[in-house]
This record gives structure tokens, C-alpha cells and sequence, in this order.
């Protein structure tokens, strides 16, 4: 019987929330602002992509000794959307936190891009932090795990030890 709670308590923890759909109003604005982003940020240019980006922004991915600051990350962009010929780019909102002018958001994400030296099928989690600037969502940070990535990197330490 113990075993049986034990099982039930474990499987909720671990279960996503089920009312992660159900955002307030604050959260759905954030959602909204996430949807709308993945559906006109990949699609224009760099310059463009720029406007979201909070004048603070930094990102730190798997990838990186160390984080990249909004001075590089002019450079960053314009160089991945060289030679691509489009990006899809969809999210699954899991956790959606504000407070204030700040928000957090943890999301499964699904990119495919075609063209260019970043073409490719990928997805994992990211975690976006946003500030409000001039009372528009802005990217301020942002950080994210490819899970192929992840993956391997499970591997090299499995044959390691």
C-alpha cells in the first residue's frame, strides 16, 4: 500500500502541471508575446530580430565558456541568419512566472531551420527571462539545452566511467 502512495505521489511530482494552459492574465500576455515572437522574429533580419532584445540581453547556452553580452550579440546574430533560407521556430510553454516588469518562462522549443551553417533539426528546453522596456517584452536573458546535445554529452560520460 505504501509502495502504491509512494507510486502516485512520485508520478505527480514528475507530471507536468495540468493546469499549464491556464495561464492568468499577466502569463497570457507573456505567452501571447512568446507566440507572436516565434512567428515574426525568425522571419525578418538581424536588425529585426534586434528589436526584441532587451538593451541588457546576455544568453549563456550549453555551448559556451561564457555568456554572451549584448555588444557581441549583434555580431552573434547577423552571422546565424546568414545564408538561412527560414526558420521555424515553436514553443510549448510549461511554466510562466511575472512579477512586475520581469517575467520567466520555462519551454520546450522545436526549431528547424534550412540554409545557411546552423541548418538543422533541433529541440530542448529553454528558459527565457524577460524585462519590460518602454512597456514591451523584451528578451533579457536567455539560456537553453539542445537535448541531442544532452544526450551526447550523457554518452562521453557514461564511456568515461
Amino acid at each position: 500500500m505504501h509502495r502504491a502512495i509512494l507510486l502516485v505521489a512520485l508520478f505527480l511530482l514528475a507530471a507536468p502541471p495540468l493546469t499549464a494552459q491556464e495561464w492568468s492574465a499577466e502569463q497570457q500576455e507573456v505567452v501571447e508575446w512568446l507566440n507572436t515572437f516565434t512567428e515574426v522574429a525568425y522571419g525578418g533580419t538581424a536588425d529585426e530580430f534586434m528589436t526584441w532584445l532587451h538593451p541588457e540581453f546576455t544568453e549563456w547556452n550549453y555551448s559556451e565558456k561564457e555568456p554572451t553580452e549584448m555588444e557581441s550579440m549583434t555580431e552573434v546574430v547577423t552571422e546565424f541568419f546568414a545564408g538561412v533560407e527560414s526558420i521555424v521556430l515553436r514553443t510549448k510553454p510549461r511554466s510562466v512566472h511575472v512579477s512586475g516588469d520581469v517575467a520567466v518562462l520555462h519551454t520546450w522549443y522545436r526549431e528547424v531551420i534550412t540554409g545557411g551553417e546552423a541548418e538543422g533539426n533541433y529541440g530542448g528546453r529553454w528558459t527565457i527571462v524577460l524585462k519590460k522596456a518602454d512597456g514591451e517584452w523584451k528578451h533579457l536573458a536567455w539560456t537553453w539545452i539542445q537535448e541531442d546535445a544532452k544526450r551526447e554529452k550523457l554518452e562521453k560520460t557514461k564511456g568515461q566511467g
